[in-house]
């Protein structure tokens, strides 16, 4: 199966990857990112917040790999972005932050 039949819906798995990055699904925080970077309606704000959040709240041990592969991605997505961008994705990042629910053991 190729998943040829099933529609693609950009808006409704950002809303859904949201609510899992908001519940502290670092996996969805970074889909988020990827999304935004490379989606439809292209956000390098938003894909910056969201990458950013995906490693600060991923576990190194378990996720070091992929967490070198998006501190990469953070470097190129800041060189390319203006000193207010970045700030504007700081913020952003921040107000998200406040509304993640971390699982805790």
């Amino acid at each position: 199966m190729d998943g040829g039949h099933i529609k693609k819906d950009l808006i409704k798995a950002i809303e859904l990857y949201k609510k899992a990055a908001f519940l502290g699904s670092t996996n969805s925080m970074l889909m988020l990112g990827e999304l935004y970077r490379d989606g439809q309606g292209k956000n390098n704000i938003e894909a910056l917040a969201w990458v950013k959040l995906g490693v600060k709240h991923s576990n190194v041990n378990s996720d070091y790999d992929r967490i070198q592969e998006e501190l990469a991605i953070i470097k190129k997505l800041e060189s390319s972005m203006s000193t207010d961008e970045i700030k504007k994705s700081k913020e952003l990042a921040d107000e998200y932050e406040s509304q993640i629910k971390l699982w805790q053991p």
